[in-house]
């Protein structure tokens, strides 16, 4: 069984390799870092040992160590859900800014994944994230008022942190809906 710190560096690894996010060097240095920290496996073994480090060669033995480990491969729709709860819990933590770590998600799925998934629905709707966008919204439209450039500063000072509390206490909300789910392990 893996420590819970490496089996979630595995399945956050695992849903940007399912978006296309990854490249074949990040598999081999996950490979490697399991390795340092002692968790011994022929799939990660063959991983570092493949010269040169060919996907085509490297993701069978990947995919087979997830799967031992109850991880998913390949699947779009479930890796959303792992970089979404990644995400959420970076954002309902104080010491992060949450608008950063919510444009961050945005950045990393761009042209990956599509949240509309019917015409009367809002953006986000399908995950429970609409107010997400709804907020990015505002904030852009606060970001740039032109009170930022005069003696209203504060005003438009407070609504933008206004808006990131909002933020933040939409991803704890997300959170509470939406637990963890228990994962079945194949035991090596």
């Amino acid at each position: 069984m893996l420590p819970a710190h490496l089996r979630d560096e595995l399945e956050l690894l695992a849903a940007r390799d399912a978006l296309g996010i990854t490249n074949t060097s990040e598999l081999v240095s996950i490979a490697n870092r399991f390795l340092c920290n002692h968790v011994f496996d022929d799939e990660l073994l063959r991983i570092i040992d493949a010269t040169p480090p060919v996907r085509s060669e490297i993701f069978p033995h990947f995919k087979s160590f997830c799967e031992r480990h109850g991880i998913a491969t390949s699947d779009k729709e479930s890796a959303i859900w792992v970089l979404l709860r990644c995400y959420m819990t970076r954002m309902s933590d104080a010491k992060n800014i949450a608008m950063d770590e919510f444009e961050a998600f945005q950045r990393e799925i761009a042209g990956r994944y599509d949240f509309v998934e019917h015409k009367n629905q809002m953006n986000g709707d399908s995950h429970g994230i609409s107010q997400l966008f709804h907020l990015d919204m505002q904030y852009g439209w606060y970001i740039s008022d032109p009170k930022l450039e005069t003696e209203k500063r504060q005003d438009a000072l407070d609504c933008l942190d206004l808006i990131q509390s909002q933020m933040r206490d939409v991803a704890l909300d997300w959170l509470a809906n939406h637990p963890t789910p228990k994962v079945e392990t194949i035991p090596p």
